[in-house]
């Protein structure tokens, strides 16, 4: 057995918490509003990183996702 990026896996998790996803997903998929509801992909590269949720990019990026999702912006 190797690790899931060694065996080509790919996991797909669904969370309602726009700092979960930005910390976990590599990709994130937005769904749109309503009436289309057309997905938007978001690429997160740093997803995971050590310390990343203590940086700008961070916040910037969650900020971007709740932007997206018509959502106040702090």
């Amino acid at each position: 057995p190797g690790t899931g990026a060694e065996r080509n896996l790919t996991t797909l998790i669904v969370t309602h918490n726009i700092d979960e996803a930005v910390f976990m997903g590599r990709q994130i998929m937005v769904l749109g509003q309503p009436p289309t509801h057309e997905p938007t992909v978001v690429e997160n590269p740093r997803a995971g990183a050590p310390g990343f949720r203590q940086q700008p990019e961070f916040f910037e990026r969650c900020n971007k996702l709740r932007e997206m999702l018509g959502e106040p912006v702090s």
